[in-house]
């Protein structure tokens, strides 16, 4: 390494005072350049983020439009049913009873709503799970040395 003196003493005369504050702007539009890369990175990065912060957003709407829909349906399976029911009043108790049959139809009914009511929760959980997946990923995804070049700044 040279020292200050040397430098001064010796670059000086050869660069001239034109040829360092050349250097000077060189260096400082070298800079300029470099953060200006590094600032448009963040951004996109940043553009990037919001755009699957939307996009999950979205999904989530869908998600819960679909389980209202189900629960919508489930109650109009259970209003109807209730409407086929007679009532205990007008009807007498011999023809009350349900036959075996409908009993076998309205078994398969319930197991076939449950088993939607089932996948829907998990496929709710699946979503949650790869979003925070996905978020810690992201996380780790950022260097170290970011921080440091922006606290620098």
């Amino acid at each position: 390494m040279l020292s200050a003196a040397y430098r001064t003493h010796w670059l000086v005369p050869k660069l001239g005072t034109r040829g360092i504050e050349q250097q000077y702007h060189q260096q400082a539009a070298t800079d300029c350049a470099t953060e200006q890369e590094e600032l448009i990175e963040v951004k996109l990065e940043q553009e990037q983020k919001d755009k699957d912060a939307r996009k999950a957003q979205q999904e989530q709407e869908q998600i819960q439009k679909a389980e209202i829909e189900q629960q919508e349906k489930m109650k109009n399976v259970i209003e109807t049913a209730a409407k086929l029911l007679p009532i205990e009043n007008s009807v007498d108790p011999d023809a009350i009873r349900i036959t075996s049959e409908h009993l076998d139809e309205l078994r398969e009914a319930l197991l076939i709503l449950s088993g939607k009511l089932s996948i829907l929760k998990e496929k709710t959980k699946l979503k949650q799970l790869a979003e925070e997946n996905q978020e810690a990923s992201e996380d780790l995804s950022v260097p170290f040395g970011f921080f440091l070049s922006l606290n620098d700044v």
